[in-house]
């Protein structure tokens, strides 16, 4: 009985390893590859039929997600945070220096804030080094996101924000944003859309 009970432990072990699962509200789970994570919605496939259509669910039926590498995911409204410019600005340097890296590259980042301006300097990964160049963003105006991507144990944040050049300005330049873990990656995600959000009225 005792090695029925193991077996049955291992299967279901096994079962479970490389999916994704999303909690619904109502308690449900759903077994799925998930394929992006948006402000108000979740597309994946169904982990039964990976060649299969994309699903939508909406966010606010979902509670948590549980990813293949273990991470969990709890859905929360980050709109609704009480966060001042100052403390989204903070949290948006912090996320982005602790899990952040150059897409393609696998480098990190030096974030930093110059007045409302992100600065951002890519490090060499393997000493630390700031290369000898950086780039300037503008979140405060006429800034597109597009959903966050997840693909495995990484979230890719898609961004176009205004990038200055010195004295130029070239708008809706695509920046995109590697982020260590799918839960650190809708963090920032939302901090930035928060911070872009919060100058809509300025």
């Amino acid at each position: 009985m005792k090695k029925l009970i193991f077996i049955s432990s291992l299967f279901m072990a096994s079962y479970l390893y490389g999916q994704d699962v999303i909690i619904k509200t109502n308690k449900d789970s759903i077994s799925s590859k998930i394929l992006e994570v948006g402000v108000d919605e979740i597309k994946y496939k169904s982990y039964d039929n990976l060649e299969g259509p994309i699903f939508i669910i909406p966010k606010k039926n979902v509670s948590k997600l549980i990813f293949e590498n273990g991470s969990i995911l709890k859905i929360e409204d980050f709109d609704n945070v009480e966060m001042s410019i100052e403390e989204t600005k903070e949290l948006i340097v912090e996320y982005i220096n602790k899990y952040g890296f150059v897409w393609q590259k696998e480098n990190p980042y030096n974030a930093q804030f110059e007045n409302n301006l992100l600065r951002l300097t890519e490090l060499n990964r393997r000493t630390g080094e700031q290369y000898p160049y950086s780039k300037v963003y503008d979140f405060t105006e006429n800034c597109e996101f597009h959903a966050l991507s997840l693909r495995g144990a990484d979230g890719y944040i898609n961004v176009f924000p205004d990038i200055i050049r010195g004295d130029k300005r070239q708008a809706g330049y695509k920046l995109v944003i590697g982020v260590r873990g799918p839960e650190n990656a809708e963090i920032l995600y939302d901090a930035l859309k928060r911070y872009s959000k919060s100058f809509d009225n300025k």
